[in-house]
Order: structure tokens, then C-alpha cells, then sequence
């Protein structure tokens, strides 16, 4: 039933059967054809056997292979489904995404939609959302209708704006622990008023930042690089947190072996980075753990690393930079994501986890110096 033709003009190579073929003579082709939304029908194996125009144009526009068995999944870059010569199982990985959970309701009779994530080719990730629902093609049943939007945009701007709220939150309740702190001992008030605007101009910092990405209506952050202290940043940090209510019976130390350097930055992210850092590690000792700071120049990078007691399980690791994955519940999981956007995304460094029993577990931020 499956034949393949020759690439189209513009080298998509298409997956044509004996339902596409017919559904593309008929009406109900053409009218497929004519939808902005992207039509795809998938036949009992998961195989595609009709894609729309628009379909098409996406595949081209985000470069999605097409091999000749034309599994839905390989098509939107899976790296996951378990591919035979008739059948695309799904593997333990695909638990993760949501796309087998409208494929399976779909084959079993009930219609569903979800939104999904994909890697696309330049590894930038690609926001779906489908719907399927139960199809016929000549009395024949066994077949899945899928519609599918890109909602990219619109689920990244969502995201960012998470992201912001999420890191408003940490550095106002290092500020309101703070006033508490004077309210109840008027004496350290001398002592932590420098502390206390610093946190307060931080707070301001990332508002503005926020107000600038909503004037710009799109995903990018407009960066201000200026030369700054790897010591003064590694401070205002620390006390950004050390009176925070996460950090009650535990303490934040700037480690003996960092050194300090000058380098260029945008200050407030990585005070956004840092400070997620300490708060997920605060969230995830015990009374009593210290979590040390620290920073050094080596080999070309400048290196900045968090470290606490405590250990990460293996099989949570892998997940741990997943948007959303948490292991404190539903609704959590946004400051290691934070953490990776802001760092590999805007600010060209890379993160990396070790995390073992014995030694705990560190986060440590890789930037290229300039010039390197």
C-alpha cells in the first residue's frame, strides 16, 4: 500500500499511499489543503498517509526528515520511538512527552489534545499543539486525524514571563527577610542598610528588564554588558539569600579557594542565575548544611559554582534542566531551567552537574572569557 515519489521541487521528499493519493483527487483533500492549520493522517501503524500544504511548508520551513516508513514521530524529530519495518512503538523516554497520550487515545477511540515539545535541527525547541481524534478513510477504520498549530512564540513569551515572576520572588523574599530582620533588631539596621539597597536596586533592575522585554513583544532580552567584580557579585548574592526564609538553621559561605577577577556581564541575569542556584540548593539541604559559593579564572573560562551536601539521585539528574521538572511537586522546577536559558541562551556560558554521595552536589557555570 505504501509507495514513495520522487522529492517536489523544493527537495521535501514526499510519503505518498494509496490514502493521500485519493484523499488529494477528492474534496476533502483540497479543503485540507486550503487550512492554515497543519492536517496530518496517521494510519493503524502510526505511519503518515496524508499531510496538507501547510503541513508540508512547515517541514521545509523547520527542515523535518521524512524517512521512507513516514513514522509520525521521526518526522518531528523523536529520538525516542522504537522504529520497526511496519510499526513506531514508544520507548520508557517517551513518558516525558505527551504526544503518545493523544496517539493512544486516539487509536482507542476517544479524541484528545496536548501540547508538545520537540528539538528541531538547530536545537532550538519547537512548541506543538495537537489534537487527534478517531478517522475513517473508505469505511476503513484504524485510522487518527491529527490537526497541529506551532504555538512557539506564544509558549516561550509565556515561559519568559514565568521565569521573571519565579526570580521576583526569590530576590523579594531575600529583601522582605531583610526588613524583618531590622524591624526586629532596629540595631543592624547601620550595619545592613548597604546590603539592603543593594537588594533593593536588584529588585528595580529586574522589573525594568521585564518591562523592556514586554516592549519588545518578542523572546529576546536586551543585554547590559558592563565590567563587573566576581567577588562583589559572589556578596551581594550571599546576602541576597542569607536572609531569606529558605535559608533558616542553614548558612551560605563564599568559598576560601574563590578568586576574584573582573569580567563583563549582564549583572542582573547572573544575579538571577546565582540566586537560583542557592535557593534550589537551600530548598534541597538540611538544617545545618552550608552551601559555599565561589568563582576562579581558568583555562580561558570564567568559572562560578554552587555546592551543597546533599545529592541529586541518577535518575532524577538527567531530567533536572527539563522545563517544569521537579522534584518538589506540580507547578515547580522553573530555577534549574531558568538557570540553562539564561545562561546557554542569552548569556553564552554552559552548565554543568556533578553530583555523587560522598562529595554532594555542584552546579558550576562555565563563561569564555573575552578574548579567549
Amino acid at each position: 500500500m505504501q509507495q514513495l515519489a520522487p522529492d517536489d521541487s523544493n527537495g521535501v521528499t514526499k510519503c505518498q499511499s494509496y490514502p493521500e493519493a485519493r484523499l488529494r483527487s477528492e474534496s476533502l483533500g483540497h479543503y485540507f489543503d486550503c487550512l492554515p492549520t497543519m492536517v496530518l493522517l496517521l494510519d493503524d501503524s502510526r505511519r503518515i498517509v496524508f499531510r496538507n500544504q501547510a503541513f508540508i511548508t512547515y517541514a521545509r520551513e523547520h527542515d523535518l526528515p521524512f524517512t521512507d516508513m513516514g513514522f509520525f514521530t521521526e518526522g518531528l524529530h523523536c529520538p525516542h520511538g522504537i522504529r520497526s519495518s511496519d510499526r513506531c512503538e514508544f520507548a520508557e523516554d517517551c513518558n516525558l512527552c505527551s504526544l503518545h497520550k493523544i496517539a493512544d487515545a486516539a487509536y482507542q477511540g476517544a479524541s484528545l489534545g496536548q501540547n508538545c515539545r520537540f528539538i528541531a535541527t538547530d536545537r532550538e525547541t519547537i512548541e506543538l499543539r495537537f489534537h487527534a481524534t478517531p478517522a475513517s478513510v473508505d469505511d476503513v477504520s484504524g485510522h487518527v486525524l491529527v490537526s497541529a498549530q506551532d504555538i512557539t512564540v506564544e509558549c516561550r513569551n509565556q515561559l519568559l514571563a514565568q521565569l521573571f515572576f519565579h526570580d521576583l520572588l526569590n530576590t523579594a523574599g531575600g529583601l522582605h527577610g531583610m526588613a524583618q530582620l531590622i524591624y526586629s533588631a532596629p540595631d543592624c539596621a547601620a550595619e545592613l542598610k548597604d546590603d539592603l539597597c543593594s537588594i533593593a536596586e536588584s529588585l528595580v533592575e529586574e522589573l525594568h528588564q521585564y518591562r523592556l522585554l514586554l516592549d519588545q513583544d518578542n523572546e529576546k532580552l536586551e543585554l547590559l554588558l558592563q565590567p563587573a567584580s566576581a567577588a562583589a557579585l559572589l556578596h551581594d548574592v550571599t546576602q541576597t539569600y542569607l536572609h531569606h526564609s529558605a535559608c533558616l538553621n542553614r548558612h551560605i559561605v563564599i568559598a576560601p579557594s574563590s578568586i576574584d577577577f573582573t569580567f563583563e556581564t549582564d549583572l542582573t541575569l547572573m544575579h538571577r542565575i546565582l540566586g537560583n542556584l542557592v535557593k534550589n540548593a537551600l530548598e534541597a539541604c538540611a538544617a545545618g548544611d552550608t552551601i559555599e559559593l565561589g568563582a576562579r579564572r581558568e583555562h580561558g573560562f570564567n568559572l562560578f559554582w554552587c555546592h551543597n551536601p546533599q545529592i541529586i539521585p541518577p535518575s532524577m539528574q538527567r531530567h533536572l534542566f527539563l522545563r517544569s521538572f521537579s522534584t518538589k511537586g506540580a507547578g515547580r522546577g522553573l530555577g534549574t531551567y531558568s538557570v540553562k536559558l539564561l545562561t546557554e541562551h542569552y548569556l553564552g556560558g554552559h552548565v554543568t552537574l556533578q553530583s555523587e554521595a560522598g562529595t554532594g552536589t555542584r552546579f558550576e557555570l562555565a563563561f569564555p572569557c573575552a578574548g579567549a
